[in-house]
């Protein structure tokens, strides 16, 4: 401690004579040297790091050898598949301009509106053109009873599509109905049968020859059940312009048929007048034959109340016991007596 301190002035001398010094005589002092790294420790970083071998050169990657097939032979090398540009998929729901219907018209039709034929076909206003629909259109058309005559064309639109075509020719209005020559039945009780059987012929109508053709057997039906069993119909159409029909029916009611005389053959086990008593609707009055009342207590003839009776008398004779008991065969005959 001494020792440092006495050499405390001999240090501060030297330092003030070196800065007055310096302003006397410049002189360059050397740059301070950086100070040395102190030294470490470890006794074994001090110890050289032995030079490192050198590598072998790697060895260049030898071609691959040729396959061969189970003959020696060789296999030709197989290429890597080619990829392709993926193409664009199509659009789903876009309809190309020449397959699209444009337009549906109906010509000729006067009386009936447009709205009602465009509810009766499947093909709409911009679908898809389809044979197939537009001949299931036609025959829906053509079935409705609407028109006499129907035609289907088509033809290219404005914009590359389709317009489609009903020519049309419609059914005669039906202005009148008359009955020529029916006397046994009135014209009221011939439209109570028609409105019993649905006929559905009436005035101020679309004329359909099938609800004619069936009015008239209607008709013929009807008059047999009053005895007019050969009674004939036969209906005419009468043209009305501009577009309109009378519809006639020309009766011919011919001879009234009257059931006279009933023989049962076959018939060992009853009597024929216990046979006819089994008959509902063509055996005559409970009166004695006599050839004078038999044409004026007898029954009108009608073919379809035969075949009931028939049915009447197998009944009879199985009720008695009889089983196996029918009918084989019935004729009529018919006689000429004279008179309407």
């Amino acid at each position: 401690m001494s020792h440092r301190l006495q050499s405390l002035p001999a240090l501060i001398l030297s330092v003030c004579c070196l800065q007055v010094w310096g302003q006397t005589s410049p002189t360059q002092v050397p740059a301070p040297k950086p100070p040395s790294q102190s030294t470490s420790q470890n006794p074994f970083e001090t110890v050289p790091t032995s030079p490192q071998d050198p590598q072998p050169p790697a060895a260049a990657p030898q071609a691959p050898k040729p396959a061969t097939g189970p003959a020696g032979q060789p296999v030709p090398p197989q290429t890597a598949p080619q990829l392709e540009t993926p193409k664009p998929a199509p659009q789903e729901g876009v309809i190309a301009p020449e397959n699209i219907v444009e337009g549906i018209e109906f010509r000729g039709s006067r009386r009936i509106p447009q709205e009602t034929l465009r509810a009766r076909i499947f093909t709409k206003k911009g679908d898809r053109y389809d044979d197939e629909t537009l001949q299931r259109d036609f025959m829906a058309l053509w079935n409705a009873g609407y028109f006499d005559d129907l035609r289907l064309e088509r033809e290219a639109g404005p914009n590359g599509g389709w317009m489609i075509r009903f020519l049309v020719t419609e059914r005669r209005m039906v202005r009148s109905i008359k009955y020529d020559g029916a006397k046994s039945v009135t014209v009221s009780e011939i439209l109570d049968r028609f409105k019993e059987r649905k006929v559905g012929l009436s005035v101020e109508q679309q004329y359909d020859p099938n609800r004619v053709q069936r009015a008239s057997n209607v008709l013929r039906e009807f008059l047999s059940e009053r005895g007019r069993q050969y009674a004939t119909v036969s209906p005419e159409i009468r043209q009305i312009p501009p577009s309109s029909l009378e519809v006639v029916f020309k009766v011919n009611e011919g001879p009234k048929v009257k059931v006279g005389n009933i023989e049962i053959e076959g018939n060992t086990v009853f009597t024929d007048r216990v046979v006819r008593r089994a008959m509902r609707n063509l055996r005559p009055v409970g009166l004695p034959r006599s050839i004078l009342l038999e044409n004026l207590f007898a029954k009108s003839f009608d073919r379809s109340k035969l075949d009931i009776d028939e049915e009447m008398i197998r009944n009879f004779y199985q009720e008695k016991g009889y089983f196996t008991a029918r009918v084989i065969e019935s004729s009529v005959a018919v006689r000429d007596v004279g008179g309407k």
